[in-house]
């Protein structure tokens, strides 16, 4: 549960400069992995909306 708090200026760097390490450290086997995750993720929610789209089409014409 989210309390509203922000991070602070250090922590965000200190967040920071470990994720662009997490990126320099990755494989190409990885890179390419998560890139594939985030593709499929992408087409679900693309997905996702054009069914909601179509419902509301259907019911704007009923």
């Amino acid at each position: 549960m989210m309390t509203g708090r922000k991070h602070s200026e250090e922590t965000k760097r200190k967040m920071s400069e470990a994720q662009k390490a997490r990126y320099k450290a990755m494989t190409p086997e990885k890179e390419a992995k998560r890139i594939e995750a985030i593709k499929k993720k992408w087409e679900k929610i693309n997905a996702a909306i054009n069914l909601i789209e179509l419902s509301n089409q259907y019911k704007n014409e009923v």
